[in-house]
């Protein structure tokens, strides 16, 4: 196996098709190692959202291991441009699967690079008025409330943004998103941000993927409205929890256990009362699984089109 700091670019790469399709090209010898020890997370991601073939599925899985990891690759490959995308955003959102995928996409990623591209200009446009990113970070519970007292209290202006910039970096490529994230949600208020923020491709793309209304809301409000619209999601899901259940396993939001128990009463109870109770289960894992419980529903809506209406109605 290669070592991960001799490979040289980023899973999460931004939408540059013909560059997409060489770094797969490129690291095909890593992710098969990467991923091959247990394919089973990658196979039923690309399954769930139909992002390949039902028979290059059926086939992998009777693979197994690094075989069946590479004749996904190649699949993708022989598809272009475009088969190579759904694969690449295939691997950052199962990263958190595979240590040594997520340590080096933590270590390389796009927002974690395009921060510290811009950490100068970032430090200027913070420093007029660090407060409303200060603000931002701490309502969507980005930031512990430490690091917040300690902020506010900063009367420099500079020394501040260089505080927040360098928590951020420090943690990471997933961290780092979130800061980004927060970001747009403030740009307004910080000369030269929104023009720069613009640029960075890979935001784009994931605002195509995304719900932007998430971004507007805090974990508390998310929360809110999954008690207001349980009635319209069971509706949505017109009984067929699966897809959904295995995104939710998948993202680490509900455990195996949990899993297995929403199964079992939606087999005693029926799907009204399983649905409520995997609801229950979400809420009890705290805040932040709510907005992930709200993005694998986004990400479902091929799977459950009703959905669109939910959001629709956000």
């Amino acid at each position: 196996m290669q070592n991960e700091h001799e490979v040289t670019r980023e899973v999460q790469k931004s939408n540059d098709s013909s560059d997409t399709m060489q770094l797969i090209q490129e690291n095909k010898e890593n992710l098969k190692a990467w991923i091959g020890v247990d394919p089973s997370p990658f196979l039923e991601h690309l399954n769930s959202l139909n992002l390949i073939p039902r028979h290059v599925h059926q086939a992998a899985v009777i693979k197994g291991g690094e075989e069946s990891v590479e004749l996904v690759l190649d699949h993708c490959i022989s598809q272009g441009e475009a088969g190579c995308e759904k694969l690449w955003d295939a691997l950052y959102f199962v990263r958190k699967q595979y240590v040594q995928l997520w340590k080096w996409i933590q270590k390389h990623g796009e927002a974690l690079r395009a921060i510290r591209d811009k950490e100068s200009d970032l430090k200027l446009w913070i420093a007029r008025d660090p407060k409303h990113i200060l603000l931002q970070l701490m309502s969507r519970g980005r930031i512990p409330n430490e690091l917040f007292t300690k902020a506010k209290g900063i009367r420099d202006g500079a020394e501040c943004a260089e505080l927040l910039l360098n928590y951020f970096i420090e943690r990471g490529n997933d961290d780092c998103l979130k800061l980004l994230i927060a970001l747009q949600a403030v740009q307004d208020e910080y000369s030269g941000l929104k023009k720069w923020l613009g640029g960075l491709d890979f935001l784009r793309r994931l605002s195509n993927k995304s719900p932007v209304v998430l971004n507007k809301y805090n974990d508390f409000v998310l929360r809110d409205k999954i008690r207001f619209k349980t009635r319209e999601l069971l509706m949505a899901l017109r009984d067929d929890l699966t897809p959904l259940l295995s995104q939710l396993q998948i993202r680490n939001i509900l455990t195996d256990n949990c899993v297995r128990a929403v199964k079992e009463m939606q087999a005693r109870q029926g799907s009204e009362k399983a649905t409520q109770h995997m609801v229950e289960l979400v809420m009890a894992r705290g805040r932040p699984r709510v907005k992930q419980f709200w993005e694998a529903l986004w990400d479902l809506r091929e799977s459950y089109p009703d959905l669109e209406n939910v959001f629709e109605k956000f």
